[in-house]
């Protein structure tokens, strides 16, 4: 028990170090997300679970080898690794379908954001950070193979620099200095805790007494052996360093942060990438700045489209994978739009944009239905949505000066109530849906349209809920983001948000209704001076596209009219035509919101109060107090028992015998088994073989062994003052001796004496 003990002390001591050393690695990925301490702090909790995990099965491994330190371990972090983040993501600690299923989902999305988004990817997507937490435990458990398991933490130092570098190439300016420099110190304190002493981590699996065990194997390796252990220590720690290499950059979100407005290349941070993600942005930018300007013959100029969004993973709207062959490059006409019949109205307007030069946006700013586009570069239309985006990542819109042209299409309302369904291949694109969503999506899409005989209406309806009936306010300072969880509230709760989260919404309902769906990303209202209209960033804006066949993708607008303004003619008014309604009914009146709450404009601040600690909190707290009493409790033990003993030994007796307890336990400390029952002269021929101490403390150890002797065998003598200092100073002197001489690091901070589990007697 009392090898185990010391075993789970040391293990525990290094791995939490291990642990320390990796977390505070990860804190340098400050510009990765927008609150990073949404994954460091859970990761801290996770940290100590798995030091904790990794010292127990090291300890309790009844041999020393490639199984008990580095497989067994690390298994054992995988598994409480992935408890932990499943628990985390659903709540729940055991496995279910539907929490297996939300646990893929939540990684998968985590992973789209990385991929779609560019840094710092903002909290409205809460499964990046738990992206970031799965991958921080996978990196600690690395680290802990590398370091702990292989005891060489100078290999592991390539999988440190690895996450440091990654760290650092996403910041916008120089890294903290104490980014670098806090890991930095406590890798190499990894360092000298293990390789202070060759025998460090052996000692800690073994008994010096246990058979088979020779120390001078370890106080003087050969060349040849200590080599071969470190090229075997190296192939898992570059095997790691190798996998991290190839995984992280894959989940790192794009790397062009934006700069501050007024710094870097003059070019003021202005950036159309991410459809989405820089829609908020751009919105909330207390700058606005001109983008775009157009001369046209439509007289309305009111939408300028740049791409579309027709694909929804549960977390995001997003850009469907286009095909960019090069029979798709945009060369003067393109293709009708999808759906749309001769019969509908339209007319065909000219359009001369010209893009700023600060405005570096990867997708081409076009009328809402483009019929020809010239422009200079290689440009790619989507052939089913018709957007055009650059074929290359170094191409963008920036500065171009380019001609278009568009339809306005004018459908009436007859041809989007008697419209047919959609072809199949349509509809299960347009109406596709993520698993596992909330039951208030459905419920709330038929209560909204109750009453509606086709798909047109219900499309109305849904418009004039979100703009009227269903208490919604508009507003870019509370941007709740187009996730589920985040829609759900939007819908039955919060009801409010900007276009996004209006567009988003309403394209999401229409899907529930099977209605095909998709939102467009552009421009909104211009601000025109004589001839010329120019957009600008606060005009960026998002609305929903409904499919509806022989009108083809039809613009609903469904964000209220303080942001919009009149919405689209074919859903103004009646519904249905009195002439047209053999039973002579209304048009059906869209319901009025179950408990609407809208927000108000200003609400008082709230009564301060006693904010609730975390829980997280709390273990951390434990795990610190228990990471201290493992660290600091055996040592100050050692050196409160020994105060205690000087201060009873009052009399001559007393102190003999505590000076006999220090003797003994000084010998235990150094790994000599001593037996109980002996005289003070054997015990004295004993530790002088075993120790082989200088001459001055052989002297010393003399000294304390006659008068234990005398003290024993003799009649009694009173105690001076002088004689009790000479032998405690005697018995220090002896101490000192074979601590500096005998006792590696680990056992002076984990005394053998104190976690002896049987005492002997004296």
């Amino acid at each position: 028990m009392t090898d185990r003990l010391r075993a789970l002390a040391g293990w525990l001591f290094l791995s939490l170090l291990s642990a320390t050393v990796c977390w505070l690695a990860l804190a340098g990925w400050q510009e990765f997300a927008v609150d990073t301490a949404a994954f460091l702090r859970p990761l801290a909790v996770a940290a100590l679970l798995l030091a904790i995990t990794a010292a127990g099965v090291r300890a309790l491994w009844a041999e020393n080898t490639v199984l008990g330190r580095v497989i067994a371990p690390a298994l054992g972090q995988l598994l409480v690794g992935t408890a932990f983040l499943f628990h985390h993501i659903t709540g729940r600690w055991w496995p279910s379908r539907s929490g297996v299923a939300e646990f893929g989902r939540t990684l998968r999305d985590g992973y789209l954001i990385a991929r779609e988004h560019t840094s710092p990817i903002p909290d409205l997507y809460p499964e990046y950070p738990i992206l970031l937490l799965g991958i921080g435990l996978l990196l600690i458990i690395g680290l802990d193979l590398a370091a702990v398991g292989t005891g060489q933490p100078s290999l592991a130092g390539l999988l440190l620099l690895l996450v440091v570098a990654l760290g650092a190439a996403m910041q916008t300016g120089p890294l903290p200095a104490y980014l670098l420099l806090a890991p930095g110190l406590a890798w190499l304190i990894l360092v000298a805790a293990v390789e202070v002493g060759p025998r460090l981590t052996r000692r800690w699996s073994h008994a010096e007494s246990a058979e088979g065990y020779d120390p001078e194997d370890d106080l003087e390796p050969g060349e040849g052996r200590r080599w071969l252990r470190i090229s075997r220590a190296a192939l898992p720690v570059l095997t790691v360093s190798a996998i991290a290499a190839t995984v992280l950059p894959a989940v790192v979100p794009d790397s062009r942060p934006v700069p501050p407005e007024g710094e870097g290349n003059g070019k003021q941070g202005l950036r159309l990438t991410n459809p989405v993600l820089d829609l908020g942005r751009n919105l909330n930018r207390e700058q606005d700045l001109d983008v775009v300007s157009v001369l046209t013959t439509d007289p309305e100029k009111r939408y300028l489209r740049t791409t579309v969004l027709d694909e929804f993973t549960g977390t995001l709207w997003r850009p469907s994978p286009r095909n960019l062959g090069s029979q798709f490059r945009v060369n003067g006409a393109l293709p009708r739009p999808s759906g749309l019949s001769p019969s509908v109205r339209t007319r065909t307007h000219s359009w001369s944009i010209r893009v700023a030069n600060d405005f570096e946006s990867s997708w081409l700013p076009l009328p809402e239905y483009p019929s020809a586009v010239e422009v200079d570069r290689d440009w790619r239309y989507g052939p089913e949505t018709l957007d055009v985006t650059a074929a290359a990542l170094q191409v963008t819109a920036a500065g171009l000066e380019y001609q278009a042209s568009g339809l306005a299409l004018a459908p009436s309302k007859d041809q989007l109530r008697n419209a047919v369904p959609p072809p199949a291949r349509v509809r299960k694109a347009g109406t596709a849906l993520p698993t596992g969503m909330s039951p208030v999506f459905e419920t709330t899409a038929k209560r909204v349209t109750k009453g509606a005989r086709n798909d047109y209406e219900r499309a109305v309806l849904l418009q004039r809920w979100f703009r009227d009936a269903g208490g919604f306010r508009y507003s870019t300072v509370r941007a709740p983001g187009n996730g589920l969880s985040s829609l759900a509230k939007f819908i039955s709760d919060e009801r409010i948000g900007y276009c996004e989260q209006f567009a988003g919404a309403m394209a999401l309902l229409a899907r529930v209704l099977g209605i095909p769906s998709r939102v467009a990303v552009g421009f909104l209202s211009p601000e025109t001076h004589g001839d010329v209209s120019t957009y600008s960033l606060h005009d960026l804006h998002a609305w929903p596209e409904l499919y509806f066949q022989g009108v083809g993708w039809t613009r609903f607008e469904p964000t209220p009219t303080s942001r919009t303004g009149v919405p689209p003619d074919y859903t103004l008014g009646r519904l249905r035509a009195r002439s047209g309604d053999p039973e002579g009914e209304e048009a059906p009146r869209v319901p009025a919101p179950a408990a609407p709450r809208p927000l108000p404009e200003k609400q008082a601040a709230p009564t301060a109060t006693p904010a609730a600690i975390p829980t997280w909190t709390w273990w951390l707290a434990a795990g610190g107090v228990v990471t201290l009493l493992g660290a600091f409790g055996p040592r100050v033990t050692r050196r409160l028992r020994t105060r205690r003993r000087w201060a009873r030994a009052t009399s001559a007796d007393a102190l003999a015998e505590a000076a006999w307890a220090e003797l003994r336990d000084t010998a235990i400390d150094a790994g000599v088994n001593w037996q109980v029952g002996r005289s003070p002269r054997t015990v004295e021929s004993d530790l002088l073989h075993w120790l082989r101490p200088d001459a001055e403390a052989r002297d010393a150890l003399h000294q304390v062994i006659s008068f234990v002797e005398l003290t024993r065998y003799a009649r009694p003598r009173p105690l001076s003052d002088q004689t009790r200092e000479e032998v405690i100073g005697q018995v220090d002197r002896w101490r000192e001796q074979v601590h500096e001489q005998m006792l590696e690091p680990p056992d002076r901070w984990w005394p053998k004496s104190v976690l002896s589990s049987v005492r002997p007697k004296w």
